[in-house]
């Protein structure tokens, strides 16, 4: 009879994945992670993985689950990162607001997180999967106006980002030594969406034809890549239990996305009075005249997401008391950027066809410059009562992004320190209602040196995240 449940909930969650599949806005390059059980915890979770989130945290954990079990929940993510400008040019003010603080446009992104596992007959092994954005990014700004005319208007959400990943990994676990010692693997099935606009700056192409130069020496190009591709992975994990202390470790591996999609890149003239006669009055027309000169281009591009190493250990003091600590260590050294593969600079050519006198080069690749980092990460849980389950946690994770390519464009702008707290509650035997809080703190950060993606200024801000789960055992 158990294992015919087994089945069915299985085949429930298969189900519900294929119905429920969608796009969802979100946000986080990198999340703080799956399941509101192992958030409560602060991410401390390699070591227990006893419920479905061991999909993403340790998929050997779900080969000791007594009882079969789905989950539906959500994560509510809300960041808040502050940005101080300092984009000057030439001598000249490069953004159009005062000086002073700028914060992203608020939003709060929902992240849908769906799975479970099922025991199969053997009662020794685990068939499960899970649906969730593990990875994603979605951040607004308005930052940019040129300082001069032109015939169309700049676009008030000049900085912008969504990348998401969504994810879904079916999995097993085996107990190799029966209540000692399993093994577990997943497949990772990863869609990925991206749209990313920047703002470049670009030399002024009419200075080598002799126009009068534009009033902060630059001109604006503006950019925007879409895409969605495809990218397959796997990740590994063992978890062994000596009396009152369990030890386990989980490896993802870096995995590769290639993606098709579009580039749209926007040369902003400049409209300036009373032209004077000039060599080539054609290029004068386009440099001059305010044409706002648009190329569309179909593209190539190649992503990638980094390998995961995480080590941790629970310690289990009495019945109702839990400990856990994990380290982790991530290769984002392995996240180049986004890189065009087909079509790698856009050119804008002005004046004659026949004769170009004037052109300016655009790159269409994001190059990032980040670097490898680990992660710390302790959590307790408690359960004052059989029915009533409280949990604390904490992790810190130094920076990741080097001040060569700091940028609004997303959240990591510094190391993070993020407390949490959670919650749980079973009811009527086979029920729970799990909740999570958490904050991630960013330290503050500077930069000065215009280059890539990068913007110049001081950087730091925070983000809150809620989740909600509601889970079903058999």
């Amino acid at each position: 009879m158990s294992s015919i449940r087994g089945r069915f909930l299985v085949g429930g969650i298969a189900l519900i994945l294929l119905v429920s599949a969608g796009p969802a806005d979100a946000g986080g390059l990198f999340l703080s992670g799956v399941g509101s059980r192992a958030r409560g915890m602060g991410g401390a979770f390699t070591a227990l993985a006893d419920d479905w989130s061991a999909v993403y945290y340790n998929p050997a954990g779900a080969a000791f689950l007594q009882q079969s079990e789905l989950a539906f929940g959500a994560a509510a993510l809300t960041p808040r990162i502050s940005y101080t400008p300092d984009l000057t040019l030439d001598g000249w003010r490069a953004n159009n607001k005062p000086d002073g603080e700028y914060y992203n446009i608020d939003q709060t992104y929902v992240v849908p997180q769906l799975g479970g596992y099922g025991r199969l007959s053997s009662g020794r092994m685990s068939l499960g999967i899970g649906f969730y954005a593990q990875q994603n990014n979605n951040m607004v700004w308005d930052l940019f106006f040129p300082y001069y005319r032109s015939k169309e208007q700049f676009p008030a959400d000049d900085v912008t980002s969504d990348i998401k990943i969504w994810t879904a990994q079916p999995t097993l676990g085996w107990q190799v030594i029966p209540d000692q010692f399993s093994l577990g693997a997943g497949l990772t099935l990863n869609r990925t969406r991206i749209r990313q606009q920047r703002v470049l700056w670009v030399p002024d192409p009419g200075r080598e034809a002799g126009l009068p130069p534009y009033s902060v020496g630059v001109a604006f190009v503006d950019q925007t890549i879409k895409g969605t591709g495809w990218g397959v992975g796997f990740n590994l994990g063992f978890l062994t239990k000596l009396d009152k202390w369990s030890f386990g470790a989980t490896f993802q591996n870096k995995i590769v996305y290639d993606i098709s999609g579009t580039d749209t890149t926007r040369f902003w003239s400049q409209i300036v009075d009373g032209r004077g006669e000039q060599t080539d009055p054609l290029i004068e027309q386009d440099l001059l005249s305010g044409k706002v000169h648009t190329s569309i281009q179909d593209h190539d591009f190649e992503m990638a997401t980094p390998a995961v190493l995480t080590v941790g250990t629970a310690f289990f003091p009495s019945p109702n008391l839990r400990f856990a600590f994990d380290l982790g260590y991530t290769w984002y050294s392995e996240v180049e950027g986004i890189i065009a593969t087909t079509n790698p600079t856009t050119t804008f050519k002005f004046g004659d066809p026949q004769g170009v006198n004037a052109t300016t080069t655009v790159g269409n690749s994001e190059y990032y410059d980040w670097k490898d980092q680990w992660r710390v990460a302790v959590g307790s849980e408690w359960d004052p009562k059989p029915t009533l389950h409280l949990r604390f946690g904490a992790s810190y994770e130094p920076a990741v992004i080097e001040t060569t390519s700091l940028t609004p464009v997303y959240w990591d702008v510094g190391g993070k320190i993020s407390p949490s707290l959670g919650i749980a509650v079973d009811f009527g035997g086979h029920y729970t209602v799990s909740y999570a809080f958490g904050a991630v703190f960013y330290e503050s950060r500077s930069a000065d040196t215009p280059s890539g993606i990068n913007l110049p200024g001081t950087y730091g801000g925070l983000r809150y995240d809620n989740y909600l789960a509601f889970i079903v055992r058999i």
